[in-house]
């Protein structure tokens, strides 16, 4: 579930304008899963015969995707929530003949842990692969540039009510990101020639470079109990 927030922010919140919170989606009490596909087959593009003067932007050439998820109790104390999805996309771009793939794996987990009937604690975990054109190919004598890219978290969160009706919660989180396109065989081709009005801005082409960025973050909320007077 998406949360976006925009007015009466908390003051622990960074900066203005609009906050997006991913929330997990929980356990629940019984067993459940569900399996969800769809596609685009290139029948379903329009056919841009007789308009070879003016070729669309970019279009389909075909798509796939996938998902499942489950969820349910694992005993009495502990709820499981599993997501996968796999996204699977072949484009062409203007009159380029050339079939662009791009290629997603997600997979996430939740779990929900009953420590006691005062506190909760919760632990949630994803990785997605992504494999697509790198977006600076232009600038090589090939087009033929491929960026694969790893990312991963990992979070945790104790949530505790104490008995005066004050609420405690404590959370720390991991995040990395590995960006690996192919640059170093690409290079030993040479460079290519760049057309700006069909491949952008020139400065952008040199945007996406290799690394790994990692991050932690902590965090403590407490909300205490309002007094009726």
């Amino acid at each position: 579930m998406l949360l976006v927030s925009t007015l009466a922010l908390p003051v622990s919140e960074r900066g203005p304008g609009p906050v997006l919170a991913l929330v997990p989606r929980t356990a629940g009490d019984r067993w459940h899963r569900s399996v969800l596909i769809g596609g685009i087959v290139p029948a379903m593009q329009p056919d841009d015969a007789g308009r070879s003067n003016a070729p669309p932007i970019a279009r389909f050439d075909g798509h796939l995707d996938a998902a499942l998820d489950a969820g349910g109790p694992l005993g009495r104390r502990v709820g499981v929530f599993l997501a996968a999805q796999s996204d699977s996309t072949d484009r062409l771009e203007r009159n380029d003949p050339a079939i662009l793939r791009t290629s997603v794996r997600s997979l996430s987990a939740d779990a929900a842990i009953a420590a006691g009937s005062q506190d909760r604690v919760r632990v949630s975990a994803s990785v997605d692969r992504m494999d697509v054109p790198y977006a600076g190919r232009a600038r090589f004598n090939t087009r033929d540039v491929r960026e694969r890219d790893t990312f991963g978290t990992v979070q945790a969160t104790w949530n505790r009510w104490s008995r005066s009706g004050t609420v405690w919660s404590i959370s720390s989180g991991f995040q990395s990101g590995v960006l690996a396109p192919a640059l170093d065989a690409a290079s030993r081709l040479g460079p290519g020639t760049v057309e700006r009005l069909r491949d952008g801005p020139v400065p952008a082409l040199f945007a996406g470079s290799p690394g790994t960025r990692r991050r932690w973050s902590a965090r403590m909320d407490v909300e205490p109990a309002v007094s009726r007077l």
